[in-house]
């Protein structure tokens, strides 16, 4: 009895360690298929992100920002998120200010646009929309990216002034007098001045900045000096002396034209050349007034009939005559 006791004992042993064993064969089987699964998703997910995107055009145009007219030779480049130049993604604006980029592989992409060569502002198309299109920034990081097939409109600034200068009284062109552009506190920009041409007008390039002031200096000329208001008199803006609160800024591309006054006894504009010159001797008398009679009226010649003469008795009767 003892002894069957002992060998029922090593018979569930065995069991025992048999089903262990079992077990542990039984769970090492799902972790050694797991990288088999892992690596065949794997596969399976690099082949599908390696299948090229279909290339995409990019369409649209530029047009001044002030006037909504085309800008024409302005160069437009398309970059990645990261502002980097995609090969090939760059083209010049028509005359008409449209332009088409093809074979964009990306999905989102950034738009450069240099005016340079055409005097307008360069930089990278913006989230932002002014009157005649999206505005331009001058770094990435005030710009946004968009998608390809972008077909909106993109508004630059001019980086010109181009004006005309008229005496105030007449208006009349004034040649000879100094332009120049100022910051917003009234600083000189350098580089940024001329002088007005006989017919007043003047264009300054380059300007750099939104914001702008102008100063005129006419006392070459013998005219006022001053920077240009805000406000208007018949021939164009009024100049000031000062920069405070009578004058005002302007945008690059300010095309009115400026009225200067002129400085002392100039202000009475030269008699016109058409004026009839002054007589230097009275004119001599009419001819053409009859001249006093120099005569009288001859006296009649004939007298009266005698009325004794026997001619004149002739066809008189006696007693015709009443002897009363």
């Amino acid at each position: 009895m003892f002894w069957s006791r002992k060998v029922i004992l090593l018979l569930l042993g065995g069991l025992v360690l048999f089903v262990g064993i079992f077990v542990v064969i039984a769970s090492s089987d799902p972790s050694e298929s797991t990288p088999s699964t892992t690596s065949t998703t794997s596969t399976t997910s690099t082949t599908s992100t390696s299948t090229p995107l279909t290339p995409s055009n990019l369409s649209a145009r530029v047009l001044d920002s002030a006037t909504g007219l085309p800008v024409g030779g302005a160069r437009v480049q398309v970059t990645d998120e990261a502002a980097n130049d995609l090969p090939g993604g760059s083209t010049t604006t028509a005359s008409d200010g449209t332009f088409t980029i093809t074979g964009i592989t990306i999905e989102e992409i950034g738009i450069r646009v240099d005016g340079e060569a055409v005097d307008y502002e360069s930089g990278f198309v913006g989230c932002r929309t002014s009157r005649y299109g999206s505005d331009v920034w001058p770094t990435f990081g005030e710009a946004c990216t968009i998608s390809p097939g972008f077909t909106a409109d993109i508004a630059l600034d001019r980086t010109f002034l181009s004006a005309r200068v008229l005496d105030s009284a007449t208006g009349l062109p004034v040649g000879g007098a100094l332009v120049q552009v100022t910051d917003e506190g009234a600083n000189d920009l350098p580089g940024a001045s001329t002088t007005t041409a006989s017919d007043g007008t003047f264009t300054i390039t380059g300007i750099t900045i939104e914001e702008i002031g102008i100063r005129i200096d006419g006392e070459a000329v013998d005219y006022e000096s001053g920077f240009i208001g805000c406000r208007t008199s018949r021939y164009g803006h009024d100049v000031w002396p000062t920069f405070g609160d009578d004058a005002c800024t302007a945008s690059p591309g300010f095309t009115a034209d400026i009225a200067l006054d002129p400085l002392g006894p100039t202000t009475t504009p030269p008699p016109t050349t058409s004026t009839p010159p002054p007589t230097t001797s009275p004119p001599p008398p009419t001819t053409s007034t009859p001249p006093p009679t120099t005569s009288t009226p001859p006296p009649t010649t004939t007298t009266p009939p005698d009325l004794s003469s026997p001619q004149m008795q002739v066809g008189i009767s006696p007693g015709s005559i009443d002897e009363d």
